[in-house]
């Protein structure tokens, strides 16, 4: 049915569309974000060379203490993202990997109290808040790349910035690839993905910012 085919191949065009458009509008949406929280003590001390145990046990509570408060909304709104076939179970794990470093080093994983988790109302909020998390797993790889050379800190204490091992990259283009067939990413979900993405990274500046051994 050359009709159906047509009309499947124009609704593949319009879903890639308005995935491009949301990953372009997330970049440029956060970007100020991006640079303020990479720029706090609590991340540009883990390329220091000198970083001891204190310090970097201080900076991992306070990634804790933002990746709990979003694992937590995230998982509240289990339904939104589940319901569109986006398996993200396996993705809502990292504040697991934070308390076994803590673990390892002989800290009390339990972090301070926890900040207001975002506000997720809907599935583009939910994309919102998990671009965040998932953009630090790929990320805290450039990290643990640093740490691996550092004596001071033990290897097994830095699963958090190990991220998926091998899969890491493949699992972030799998993120944007699934999203964009679960969703119409017209101007509005986008719009709300980004307000929810920016409240997030504003949600780990404040708890890295108290980051202090």
């Amino acid at each position: 049915m050359p009709g159906l085919q047509a009309a499947q191949g124009r609704g593949r065009a319009a879903a890639v569309a308005g995935r491009d458009l949301l990953a372009a509008e997330l970049r440029a949406a956060t970007a100020v974000r991006h640079r303020a929280v990479e720029s706090l003590p609590a991340l540009t001390r883990l390329f220091d060379p000198g970083l001891d145990r204190p310090a970097y046990s201080a900076t991992l509570r306070g990634l804790l203490r933002a990746t709990v408060a979003c694992e937590r909304a995230l998982r509240k709104q289990k339904a939104q993202w589940a319901g569109r076939g986006l398996d993200w179970g396996a993705r809502l794990r990292k504040s697991q990997w934070l308390h076994e470093d803590l673990a390892r080093l002989g800290v009390s994983p339990e972090p301070p109290p926890l900040p207001a988790s975002p506000e997720l109302d809907d599935i583009s909020c939910c994309v919102g808040c998990l671009y965040v998390l998932e953009g630090a797993t790929l990320g805290g790889c450039v990290i643990g790349k640093a740490l691996r050379r550092n004596a001071r800190i033990p290897v097994q204490a830095q699963r958090y910035f190990t991220g998926y091992g091998a899969d890491t990259g493949a699992r972030w283009t799998a993120f944007w690839l699934r999203i964009g067939a679960a969703h119409a990413w017209e101007a509005p979900a986008r719009a709300a993905a980004a307000e929810t993405a920016r409240a997030t990274f504003d949600l780990y500046h404040a708890c890295l910012a108290d980051a202090a051994p």
